[in-house]
């Protein structure tokens, strides 16, 4: 874990907060009492919440194209945590037949450890490379009738902080 962090921090990855825009972030099937933008209040009691049952579709778009580099999805200790998430990039007229039939640039299973405020699922850069909105799809939970998200972190950096001479020829 050391040699990864290491390396993200020579590669300029870093939160990507600063390009996320709270107000311009929606969803579907999202209660109205919990919305997404609770999700980057910085505050764990303040949950978004599904409202009709376990699934839900969230919408990051970002102020400018990035490079997603990994994400921590902060989740209560309970039924209601997410398990299954689909990300998919550059798409953010998705409904819920599209997510869950259609290819997704990655599809985690997440367990109790991974919602922790310090665990990020590090992602395949390759599918995540120039990223302007960011769809979150929540499968299913743990059993509950409604899933909670405490925060999402989005660890990365923006496609102008790319320098390609940093990158040496291999070989």
């Amino acid at each position: 874990m050391t040699e990864q962090v290491g390396l993200a921090q020579v590669m300029g990855i870093g939160d990507l907060s600063e390009v996320i825009e709270p107000s311009k972030c929606y969803g579907l099937n999202i209660s109205d009492a919990k919305p997404v933008q609770n999700l980057f209040m910085g505050d764990e009691r303040l949950v978004c919440q599904s409202a009709e049952d376990e699934q839900m579709i969230i919408n990051i778009p970002f102020r400018e194209a990035v490079m997603i580099h990994s994400i921590n999805i902060v989740g209560p200790d309970s039924d209601e945590a997410p398990e299954e998430i689909k990300l998919f990039t550059n798409n953010p007229s998705l409904g819920f037949s599209d997510c869950e039939d259609g290819p997704c640039a990655a599809k985690l299973k997440l367990g109790p450890e991974d919602l922790l405020p310090d665990r990020a699922c590090e992602l395949k850069m390759a599918k995540f490379n120039f990223v302007n909105v960011l769809t979150i799809y929540v499968d299913t939970n743990r059993g509950a009738d409604v899933t909670s998200i405490s925060s999402i972190k989005i660890n990365g950096k923006t496609r102008e902080s790319t320098n390609m001479a940093n990158f040496k020829k291999v070989g």
